[in-house]
């Protein structure tokens, strides 16, 4: 059993209701949000966990990260387990 952690740039946009919403630029079916910028970078976290997760089970490509841009973030997976 292999474990790896990825890591990938989000960035943060306040919505209508004053919530930081999460968008990651290379999983665009991952978005989450939080209530500061704590919160929101835990949720974001968790959220790539699961975007990633089901990348895997679907067999698709888990895309490199881009580069980390001015007034973004940079959010890592939990530990990812593959078995073999």
């Amino acid at each position: 059993m292999a474990t790896g952690r990825y890591g990938f740039p989000v960035r943060l946009e306040r919505d209508d209701e004053n919530r930081l919403v999460v968008h990651f630029p290379d999983l665009p079916e991952a978005l989450t949000d939080g209530a500061d910028e704590a919160e929101a970078l835990a949720e974001a976290a968790d959220c790539l966990s699961e975007a990633l997760a089901g990348r895997i089970n679907r067999g698709e490509d888990i895309p490199q990260p881009s580069r980390l841009r001015r007034g973004q973030h940079w959010v890592g997976s939990h530990p990812i387990r593959r078995w073999r």
